[in-house]
Parts: structure tokens; sequence; C-alpha cells
């Protein structure tokens, strides 16, 4: 008996048609891609799914261990994953090579010189903080915001990238990047170039610039942006900010970055006494000279503010909706520097209102952090009656100019961002901590976990929105490459922590308390908070803005 071997769907196309051409042709147009040459019929009802008969040597096999990328240098397992986008999170593991971010997904059969074990903790792009001080102190040392789960700050900011406080910096942000390297950095820092430290530059101080003036400003911009710098901060409450310069002068020198879109960000004019011109301002600023608007540290302060919020929400609404480019970010504490640390008379005097008036320091334990209100309703007294005699004792105090709904209400918008107005200088000494115009807001040690604490507890937005604020939408607004994200190739910048328990400690009356629920944050790929503990690593790197 003569055993005949059965043509293969391949051959049987073939032997069919007279020219080969053709039964290529008939077999794409019939999705027989496997007929092609060098290729098998897949299994299927004509091979009855024999593997003889055709099976694809390159498919993994089932019944093998599939492989595991690594080895890392640092894997996290099990954690839930905000990764800066905004969709909900899920389980996965993180594996890190040196600064990247490696993998994503199921690492649990990977080798890796550390592993961190995060089950039932949340996992995090660190977080990015859009207005800082730190850039200008040189005590420095980036501790304060490490804590705080934030990786990268922006400096530069209220229109001055020159200094502060007589703590000189270079004024070319070549060299101004160049001493961040050379010096060392806790966390990533970008730069803004400062419209006053430009105006120093030709000379324009106390007064309007001249067209000339304006011109040699233009050209200082231009190479600020492409040194690196990420656009022009202004201060225009300051006269170190830029408090001279007319609205018609900062348009035409912004002018100059419209073409990078470098962005305007802006400490706005008017803060204390007018928001909605401020705003107004500013948004008139960046239409005018094509760039992108940041108004930062936005708030009402005080009630004749808090009047103008509907009218002045109801702008930045309408300029969003009708596609200009914009952002405000916020901070979580509910007074600027020059409402913390006050005699209790002068605030009660300045306040008027038992309400939004903190008692902070010396006063009886059980009604320190309370507010004027609370304090006389326990002692069953009239507030002013109170606030005489505490004030007698050289009672200190908090007037909370900004309301916390107003926080909330601004949160929900869909173009806030975040930020801290503080600084990551390293612990003062207690006699300097409560010195009044240069000493510490707990914003400096807490904004971002008291963020996470008062979203958790009056539910403004689902935690991964809150997160890509904080993440993934201002890496995009201000164009920070391969930051903001959990992903593959990302720069592995983290942040480990427990969204059921991570609260500010810093007080007004305690500002240098760190806080609690922050477990590790990484910064390029480096453990720079360990078990909650910072590691003194600084790992930090100076950021250049991207063309």
């Amino acid at each position: 008996m003569v055993f005949v071997s059965q043509p293969t769907p391949c051959h049987r196309l073939r032997y069919r048609f007279p020219r080969l051409l053709t039964a290529l042709l008939v077999a794409a147009v019939l999705g027989l891609g496997g007929c092609l040459p060098g290729k098998t019929a897949p299994p299927g009802p004509s091979s009855g799914g024999n593997p003889s008969a055709g099976e694809d040597p390159a498919q993994p096999d089932p019944a093998q261990p599939r492989p595991q990328p690594g080895p890392f240098d640092i894997l996290i397992t099990g954690a839930m994953v905000y990764d800066g986008t905004g969709a909900p999170p899920r389980r996965a593991d993180v594996g890190v090579k040196g600064d990247r971010i490696a993998a994503v997904g199921d690492l649990s059969g990977a080798q890796a010189a550390r592993r961190i074990d995060a089950e039932g903790l949340a996992l995090a792009p660190g977080f990015i903080d859009l207005h800082a001080h730190t850039y200008e102190y040189d005590d420095a040392d980036g501790v304060a915001a490490l804590m705080q789960g934030v990786t990268t700050q922006f400096g530069g900011v209220d229109g001055r990238h020159h200094g502060y406080l007589g703590q000189a910096r270079p004024e070319s942000i070549a060299a101004a990047l160049r001493w961040i390297e050379e010096r060392g950095t806790g966390v990533n820092q970008g730069l803004f170039a400062g419209l006053e430290t430009l105006r120093r530059q030709v000379g324009a101080q106390g007064r309007p610039a001249t067209p000339a003036e304006i011109e040699k400003m233009q050209e200082l911009l231009r190479q600020a942006l492409a040194e690196g710098a990420f656009g022009l901060s202004s201060g225009l409450e300051y006269e170190i900010g830029g408090l001279h310069a007319p609205t018609e002068e900062i348009i035409a020198v912004a002018r100059a970055m419209a073409p990078d879109r470098g962005v305007y960000a802006t400490h706005i004019r008017h803060e204390r006494s007018d928001v909605r011109a401020g705003v107004e301002e500013a948004l008139r600023i960046g239409r005018e000279a094509g760039v992108p608007v940041a108004i930062q540290h936005f708030k009402f302060v005080g009630p004749r503010q808090w009047a103008q919020f509907e009218a002045v929400m109801a702008a930045l609404d309408q300029a969003h909706a009708a596609g200009q480019s914009l952002t405000v970010d916020v901070y979580s504490y509910l007074t600027p520097d020059y409402g913390m640390h006050l005699p209790l008379e002068e605030a009660w005097a300045t306040a008027g209102d038992p309400e939004i008036i903190v008692l902070e320091r010396k006063v009886p334990a059980e009604l320190q952090g309370k507010t004027l209100a609370e304090a006389a309703a326990l002692r069953g007294v009239a507030p002013a009656d109170l606030a005489a005699e505490l004030a007698r004792g050289g009672a200190i105090a908090t007037v909370e100019w900004i309301r916390l709904e107003h926080l909330g209400e601004i949160l929900r918008r869909p173009y806030t961002l975040t930020s801290s107005d503080g600084e990551a200088r390293a612990l003062l000494p207690p006699d300097q901590v409560f010195q009044r115009g240069v000493g510490v807001h707990p914003r400096s040690y807490g904004n971002y976990p008291r963020l996470l604490r008062l979203n958790r507890e009056h539910g403004w937005l689902p935690l991964e929105a809150l997160i890509r604020k904080m993440t993934g939408a201002a890496a995009d607004f201000y164009r920070i490459p391969d930051r903001g994200y959990i992903r593959e190739g990302a720069y592995a910048d983290l942040v480990v922590f427990d969204p059921r328990t991570v609260a500010e400690g810093a007080t007004w009356w305690e500002p240098q308390a760190y806080p609690v629920g922050i477990h590790y944050v990484l910064v390029n790929g480096q453990v720079a908070v360990d078990g909650g503990k910072p590691t003194g690593v600084k790992a930090g790197r100076a950021l250049r803005r991207q063309p």
C-alpha cells in the first residue's frame, strides 16, 4: 500500500491556479496569509487544529512559563497605580532600571535588587509643584518637598530669577541651571525667566521701560528660553516682581516667546484688592501676546474678594471655553504668609470675624487650633471679650482669609493645577520659625498631603482626577518631557502613599512638622524617602524646556 500525504490548503491553491501570482492574490483577498511563502496555514477547520498541519512556531507554548522582564534595580509590587492620565487606578507592579520606569504590569516573577511592597497603597507619579521658592534659599535641601511626595518644583517665580533676600543667583538662565547642577538638588528644578530680572538687566527699574529697553528684554527672553527657561514669570504686586511694568509692556515682552509657546506665569496685580482686575489683565496678556497663561497660587483673599468669586470664575470659564490656553494653580492652606503669626489684637482688628481667626500660640492648650468663635462658645463668652482677654496674654493668631469652599470649587475646574508657594529649606531653629515676614508657612511642609486629605474628606474629585492635576496635566501644560506619568520609558519620579491616612502634620503653630502617609519617594530612580524617612539623597536634576 502506498501512503500519499494529503496536501495542505497552500498546496491546493498552488495546484488549482495555473499562475502563482494569481494564487497569492487570491490568498491575500481571502485572508489566507498563512499560504504566503515562508508561512503555514493557521490551525482551523481545514487543518483540524492539528499541529502537524502547520502550527506557527513563533507562538509561545502555553505550557511554558512566560519570560519575565528584568532584572530591575527597584521593583514596586502590588500597588494601586494612578498613572497620571486620570484613568481609574489598576493593580500593577512597576519595575525601575536606572533613572527610568522599565516595565508596568504583572512582574511577580521578575528579579530585582530591591523590592518595595506596596500592597494596599497607592503609587503615583511624583507631584509637580508649579510655584515654589526653594531655588531662592541657600539652605534649601529639598527634604520638606520630598516628604510630601513632590519630586519637581519650579523656581524663578514672582518675576525674579536673580535671587531674593540677599541670596543672589545668576541672571543668566544657563548659569542658573548650572548652579543647580553643581550644588545638587533633592528635587528636580525648572526655572522661569523673571520679568523684573529682565527689567534690571536693561536698567528699567522703578518706571515703565522704553521701546529700546523692551526690544532688549525680548531678546533676553528669547535667549532665556533657548537656555531652558519654561516661560516668563511676574509678581505684579511687588517692587521686585514687575510692579512698575504696565500691561502693554508685559504684552510686548511676552510676545517674544509666542513662537516657542513659553508660559506667562503670574502672581497677578491687585491680588489683595481687586482680583477681578488682576485676572482680566492676565487673560489679556495671554490673548494679545499669543501665549499660554498660568495664574499662580490663585485665591480670593478676604470678604471683598469673596464677593467677586462668581464673576471671576465665570470669566475664567468663558476664556477656557473659548479656547484660550490657561491654567490656575492653588495651594491647600487657607491664608497667605501675611495672614499668619499675628498678634491676636491685630488679627481681631483686621478681620473682625471670629469664624476665620485661628488661635495659634500662647493660648490655653484646649483652645489651640480652634477658631475664636469655637473657643468663645467653649468658654461661654462673647468672642470680643475672649479676644481681649487672650490678647492681654500675648496670644498669637492666624487669619484664614481663604474660604475652603472656594478651594473645592476652583479644584473642580478642568484647567486647575496645584502649587505650594513654599520653600523646601532646612529646618529652622525655633527662634526663626515664627519671625514675621520670613517665618515658616506650613504649606512648605504639608501642602500636598493636606490637599489629598481635604479631597478625601470633602469628596471634591475622584482621587485619580486630583492626582492628574498634580502630575500629568502639569507636565502637559508646561511641556515637561517624560515626567508626570507612570509608563515605560518615563523618568522614575514616584510616590507611594496611603490614600486612607495621608495627611499634613504642619499647622500654624507647628509649621515644620512632616506629613503622615507618604511611605516612599523616588527621584530619577533613587529612593529619597524610605519608609517615611528622608535618605539624604540628592537625585534631582535641573530641568530644561524642550523646543
